[in-house]
């Protein structure tokens, strides 16, 4: 039985998921010995642009890539879901079909796993834009909840961005009762909780190269319900899983006023939820609102 399970949900994005495989393809062929212990899954989410026929013809030629087609169109994080009810791996890796990769990235996650310790989490340190994700602790961590924070702290996105996250299959399963676990920003929840249970590995030379243009959350209402709606409510969970009261509500305000400039925006589109988020705005964030409010909607202009 394999070890881990690399999903890869697709929907009409044929042409990068041909790169995708191709390259997937090519590490097989250069190590042919990690199909001892990895299995590919494409899971294509009702596309309409051929890629189920080029998927038939692809697995034809290529058996060790498994793939399988929704009825309907779930959404982003109902085909994540999907993925998680389909394999039997101990570990299952998200690779998003646009993002580029490394070569030897599959061999450097297999021996993340085996040489340390099973851990519950990997993390891919990423480049977005050129320049590395995250640039703070890297190695094994017998216990990560503080390596959590850290990583969310540095950049929030980080954890939500699924090509660098690998989990234990049973980690993600154990959430499907809760709520969050099919928010659009479940996969933030998915790594907070994955990095509860114990050890994890960091890798500090980027792995991934992030494509942040065909983001599935674009669209500026979709990203201020995302930060604010979905975000804040899963960081105020984290106690509830062994985090820290206090840092928790540290990395919240800290999250708010690095959030400042979006989030007169979020007020004017949801109004009655000002009263919610106010009890962590500070004064300082609050006074400075409006500048850094002009400042955001002049960057997403250009």
């Amino acid at each position: 039985m394999a070890l881990i399970s690399i999903c890869i949900p697709t929907y009409n994005r044929l042409e990068y998921l041909k790169e995708c495989l191709k390259f997937f393809k090519d590490e097989v062929d250069l190590y042919p010995f990690i199909l001892n212990d990895v299995e590919f899954l494409i899971s294509d989410n009702c596309s309409t642009d051929g890629t189920d026929v080029f998927l038939h013809n692809f697995s034809q030629v290529n058996p060790e890539f498994k793939f399988k087609r929704n009825v309907t169109n779930l959404g982003l994080v109902g085909n994540l879901i999907s993925c998680i009810n389909a394999v039997d791996t101990e570990y299952l890796w998200f690779v998003s079909d646009d993002d580029k990769l490394e070569r030897e990235i599959v061999n450097n996650v297999l021996s993340a796993i085996k040489e340390n310790y099973n851990p519950e989490f990997v993390f891919l340190n990423y480049y977005i834009k050129g320049k590395p994700g995250y640039t703070l602790n890297s190695g094994y961590f017998p216990n990560s909840k503080d390596v959590a924070l850290d990583i969310f702290n540095e950049g929030y996105g980080s954890l939500v961005f699924i090509t660098s996250c690998v989990y234990k299959t049973t980690n993600l399963r154990s959430l499907s009762d809760n709520l969050m676990f099919t928010w659009l920003g479940g996969p933030l929840l998915y790594s907070f909780h994955s990095l509860s249970k114990g050890s994890s590995f960091i890798f500090s030379k980027p792995l991934v190269y992030f494509n942040s243009s065909n983001a599935s959350y674009s669209g500026l209402k979709k990203e201020l319900k995302l930060k604010f709606e979905n975000y804040i409510p899963i960081l105020e969970y984290l106690p509830q899983i062994g985090y820290d009261q206090l840092k928790i509500n540290k990395t919240i305000r800290s999250f708010i006023n690095k959030q400042s400039p979006s989030l007169i925006l979020y007020f004017i589109f949801f109004p009655s939820k000002i009263f919610y988020l106010f009890k962590y705005i500070s004064f300082k964030t609050l006074i400075s609102l409006p500048i850094n409010t002009v400042s955001y909607l002049a960057n997403r202009i250009k």
